[in-house]
């Protein structure tokens, strides 16, 4: 008989030890929640370009916006002054703005806000 109480109390030791791993690791009931899913972002971004000189230098745009993983297109020549990005929702929009506000050379610079 004392030896069918140890047993039983080392499972149920087993089972604190795993239930407080289980919550010390946050698998508990987040597993099954939908707090789990990934924000959603744009997939369509519209960006109004301005700066210095910035107009002569949109290769420098397209190619520093085709550089951002995420980006699956750059369109610049659908309007003037614009850039028509498609992502596959990964990407921050600040990510997208500061890839073409970094640009800059002697005598031009870039400058994106997003169209409202």
């Amino acid at each position: 008989m004392n030896h069918i109480l140890k047993c039983k109390e080392i499972r149920i030791l087993h089972w604190l030890t795993l239930a407080f791993v289980v919550a010390l690791l946050g698998l508990g009931n987040s597993a099954c929640s939908n707090n789990s899913e990934p924000e959603k972002r744009p997939t369509h971004i519209t960006l109004i370009l301005g700066g210095e000189n910035c107009e002569f230098y949109l290769g420098a745009v397209k190619t520093a916006l085709n550089k951002l993983k995420g980006v699956k297109e750059v369109d610049l020549s659908t309007q003037k002054g614009q850039a028509v990005i498609k992502t596959d929702g990964t990407l921050q929009s600040s990510q997208i703005v500061d890839a073409v506000n970094s640009l800059s050379g002697e005598g031009w610079n870039c400058e994106a806000e997003f169209q409202k």
